[in-house]
């Protein structure tokens, strides 16, 4: 899980934190095989800093990923209404619950990937949970 903070009326680029177990180093090799967003109705409150709200789902318009892979900006723009699979009672989805699936998508430098806005965020922080499965394997694998 990478939880990352969304600072009240935040604009433009926020950048991931560093996720010191997804990164590629000399003993391994991590693959993303899948994102997943959780809003508020099943994120209610950050585990780290359980001061800070989950992501309300009127903020889900204003969204997108951009991650950077193998040195570039690669995966621009991924809705997180695209990546959002868990459905609020009684509200309707603007996507088909489709699993957004990466073919071995290595090299992914968290720190530079970032999260963009289209609009202001909300005047009050919040937590923006993005679930990664991924594989690792051991240098012995390789």
């Amino acid at each position: 899980m990478i939880e990352t903070i969304i600072a009240a009326n935040a604009t433009g680029a926020v950048p991931f934190p560093d996720v010191p177990n997804l990164r590629n180093q000399t003993d391994q090799r991590i693959v993303v095989m899948d994102l997943e967003f959780f809003p508020d109705y099943v994120y209610a409150r950050s585990f780290l800093n359980t001061t800070v709200i989950g992501t309300p789902v009127t903020e889900i318009p204003k969204i997108a990923i951009v991650l950077y892979v193998n040195g570039e900006e690669s995966i621009r723009r991924i809705p997180i209404a695209k990546i959002n699979y868990s459905q609020a009672p009684g509200v309707a989805t603007v996507f088909q619950m489709e699993r957004v699936s990466f073919d071995n998508l290595e090299n992914v430098d968290w720190p530079k990937s970032y999260i963009q806005f289209n609009a202001a965020a909300q005047a009050v922080q919040y937590v923006l949970p993005i679930g990664v499965t991924y594989l690792k394997f051991k240098q012995q694998n390789l």
